[in-house]
C-alpha cells in the first residue's frame, strides 16, 4: 500500500501524539512505500520552532522524515493538479494542504492526516487515513 504522511501525521509520529504506535507500526511495516510532500518538511520545522525547539532538534526530525519516507517534489504537474483538487473541494483548502493533497493523488496514495480541511476532497478523488485527534502520550 503506498501511503503520504501529511504534516500533521509528522507531528504525530515526532511528538508521540496520540495514533503515535499504530503510525509507528504502519510506518515500519515493509508492505508499505511510504512518501512525504516536500512541503511538509517546511511545515513540520515550522511548527517545531514554534514550539521552542532548538536548529538542532528541527534538523534531526527533518533528517528522521527523509530517510523514512520517499519525498514526493512539488512541480508544476503538482501545482496544476492541486489547482484542480482546490476548485472541486466543498470548501476552501489552505495551500499547503492542497498540495500535499496533489502529491498523495500523484503517488496513487492514501494520504494519513488529523487535518479537517482534507474532508473537503471526496474520498473517491483522495483516499484518506484519518488520525485521532491530538494528546500527548
Amino acid at each position: 500500500m503506498r501511503l503520504l504522511l501529511d504534516t500533521s501525521a509528522l507531528l504525530v509520529l515526532c511528538r508521540a501524539e496520540t495514533g503515535f504506535e499504530t503510525l509507528r507500526e504502519t510506518v515500519s511495516d515493509l508492505n508499505h512505500e511510504i512518501f512525504i510532500a516536500s512541503i511538509s518538511l517546511a511545515e513540520l520545522g515550522r511548527r517545531v520552532r514554534e514550539l521552542d525547539a532548538d536548529e538542532s532538534v528541527v534538523n534531526t526530525l527533518i533528517g528522521y522524515c527523509k530517510s523514512m519516507a520517499t519525498l514526493v517534489v512539488i512541480d508544476g504537474a503538482i501545482a496544476e493538479l492541486s489547482l484542480r483538487l482546490a476548485k472541486h473541494a466543498t470548501a476552501r483548502i489552505p495551500l499547503a494542504d492542497s498540495l500535499i493533497a496533489a502529491c498523495a493523488v500523484s503517488m496513487q496514495a492514501t494520504l494519513i492526516h488529523r487535518d479537517k480541511h482534507f474532508e473537503n476532497i471526496q474520498s473517491s478523488v483522495l483516499p484518506q487515513l484519518t488520525l485521532p485527534l491530538a494528546s500527548r502520550l
